[in-house]
């Protein structure tokens, strides 16, 4: 992985500078350049703009990613320096975006494929959320089925993409990888009601309630429960079709941190992280190694967010 990108990683998420390394390449950088393009994408969506703003925005990235990339570079700029973008760091991404669309170009054909048709869909669903929000900008999830809509569009659909790649190197019977891509997006889901809950206080203060009334906090906590078993199930599943070891790591060590933040949201609430004493606990139970150092750029202050799309 090139240090550009290891970059990116290190300065806006903390748990996928943690995890990605684990993958073998070419897959790392595969899933490193999909990521930081994922990130982008989030990062239009949470922009401190108009719903219309937003919505143009991600649009654009879309048509940017599939394949035209005229003016990507003018788009970047315009973006990074428009204010609205909380963190420095994402509108640093935001701004490399020429770069990290000549990474994809430099992937496998069929991988940045991949990447190119799951980033659309992802950018189009999230333009299709901002849609809905009032002209107050608030957007307001009313029902279950629309949250876990939601949550297949910013993190299911990211599931999908990983079982891509990881099953590109890999035979597999083709009702197997049904069933692999189908746990990939409950796995996908399961990250991102952590999220949800987590940034609940912080997402309402911003104008976003994801949480629909009629769920509340205890029915989501037990539906991310059962989402992760489906995860380990997922995890087990690739396993047996002896993917490379790092790939388990990979996803033996995102499953662990789930666990272990949503138990910590059901002991403090929202807000609650993880320790680095937990991190370093998960990293050495490992299936496939034996991880004796610590990353301090990862781990410090806990981990805020899972390594999803949002």
């Amino acid at each position: 992985m090139k240090i550009h990108l290891a970059d990116h990683l290190d300065r806006t998420s903390r748990t996928f500078a943690l995890t990605i390394p684990l993958l073998p390449e070419p897959t790392q950088t595969e899933v490193a350049v999909g990521y930081l393009l994922f990130r982008a994408a989030d990062t239009l969506e949470d922009a401190d703009w108009s719903p219309g703003m937003r919505r143009d925005a991600l649009l654009r990235f879309a048509g940017v990613v599939d394949g035209d990339p005229s003016g990507a570079a003018r788009l970047a700029e315009d973006w990074a320096a428009r204010p609205g973008i909380e963190r420095e760091d994402d509108a640093r991404l935001l701004g490399d975006l020429p770069r990290l669309l000549d990474e994809l170009d430099r992937l496998e054909r069929s991988s940045a494929n991949a990447i190119r048709w799951q980033l659309g869909r992802t950018s189009r669903g999230m333009a299709g959320f901002a849609s809905l929000c009032d002209e107050h900008g608030t957007l307001v999830l009313e029902s279950l089925p629309e949250l876990r809509h939601y949550c297949y569009v910013v993190a299911g659909i990211v599931g999908e993409l990983l079982t891509s790649l990881f099953l590109a190197r890999v035979e597999v019977d083709s009702e197997v990888a049904q069933r692999l891509f189908v746990e990939a997006a409950t796995f996908g889901e399961a990250l991102q009601l952590v999220n949800v809950l987590k940034d609940e206080e912080q997402d309402v203060r911003n104008g976003r309630r994801l949480l629909p009334a009629d769920v509340g906090r205890q029915h989501a906590l037990r539906l991310a429960e059962n989402d992760l078993f489906v995860a380990r199930q997922y995890t087990r599943s690739l396993r047996s079709l002896r993917v490379d070891p790092g790939v388990v790591d990979f996803l033996s060590l995102t499953t662990g941190l789930a666990s272990e933040s949503l138990e910590a949201l059901r002991e403090v609430g929202p807000g609650a992280k993880i320790g680095r004493g937990v991190v370093a606990r998960l990293l050495q139970r490992l299936p496939s190694r034996t991880v004796t150092e610590i990353d301090p750029r990862a781990v410090r202050g806990g981990l805020p967010n899972l390594p999803t799309g949002a």
